[in-house]
């Protein structure tokens, strides 16, 4: 979606695109992860947004200690790019697997703002929805990437500086401002903020444990469906893979299989083992068949 826009903005607009759930309102999706809705795979977002952030605008961080536990002051940040395997990193502690904050969260301050304790001790982990909280709960340990102090810095801003979907819809649109160096860099590659001319097709599945889909593809449609960034008709679409099939739909033997994999890896590993390969293993190649056959229709 990022390249869509960018080739629209430098007048070589694509024929159309089929972006793959993707975190489209970046600022929205850290906000809620910050909130206690840790998604899978945070511990490798992070360093790679904060070291790529830091070395675009300078301004992130003064020492890597403001944001990472000194354990992982020193290899985080310069962790990336890398030759390096996810395991081997977590071997030598230069990450952790998945614990993103600590497991005793931090305490508000005096004076702080009043629902700011109460996101603490009800997000720490989030365990709404149900079938994401263990997801959720693997993102809270010992040794967590992020110390205590930088979560509640900028839960401080989230509750100063709200978005306009998270946690509520109140237009849908990224925060006009952010005093937090994170959430403005967020706010600034957010994908809200603009109309597409030529079709976007996004395609997800609702129990993404990497990318929320009620904050990814749900509320794109939701923000482009309304209001002054509104596209014409036809130009905005999704494929939901956990949506059924329907008659005569051109993805519909797509959905049967996808959802025919999905049950069987239930029932021969457990409902865990489907959800780790969710995002990294299943919707990627029902995703890419899809785009194949909607590009074929563009010939």
């Amino acid at each position: 979606m990022a390249t869509h826009r960018a080739l629209q903005f430098a007048g070589m607009t694509p024929t159309a695109s089929v972006p793959g759930s993707g975190a489209y309102p970046l600022v929205a999706i850290s906000d809620d992860i910050f909130r206690g809705r840790v998604v899978q795979g945070s511990t490798l977002y992070y360093p790679q947004s904060v070291r790529s952030f830091q070395e675009a605008y300078g301004d992130i961080y003064k020492r890597p200690e403001d944001i990472f536990n000194p354990l992982y002051a020193a290899g985080a940040p310069a962790a990336f790019p890398t030759r390096e395997t996810f395991p081997k990193l977590v071997a030598n502690r230069t990450l952790p697997a998945t614990a993103l904050f600590d497991k005793a969260p931090p305490k508000a301050p005096p004076g702080a703002h009043a629902d700011l304790q109460r996101i603490l001790a009800k997000g720490s982990p989030a365990t709404d929805p149900a079938a994401l909280a263990g997801t959720y709960a693997l993102g809270f340990g010992a040794d967590a990437l992020l110390s205590n102090e930088y979560r509640l810095a900028y839960l401080q801003d989230v509750l100063a500086h709200p978005d306009g979907a998270s946690p509520e819809f109140t237009g849908g649109g990224p925060p006009k401002r952010a005093d937090n160096a994170l959430r403005r860099a967020l706010v600034r590659n957010d994908l809200r903020g603009w109309t597409p001319e030529t079709p976007i097709v996004m395609c997800s599945g609702q129990d993404d444990p990497a990318v929320p889909y009620r904050l990814s593809t749900g509320l794109m449609l939701k923000y482009w469906s309304q209001g002054p960034m509104r596209p014409g008709p036809g130009i905005v679409s999704a494929i939901d893979f956990e949506m059924p099939p329907a008659t005569g739909e051109a993805y519909a033997d797509l959905r049967t299989k996808f959802a025919a994999e999905r049950t069987g890896i239930i029932a021969r590993e457990g409902h865990e083992a489907m959800i780790a390969a969710y995002h990294t293993q299943m919707l990627p190649k029902y995703c890419y068949t899809a785009a194949r056959r909607y590009f074929d229709t563009l010939k």
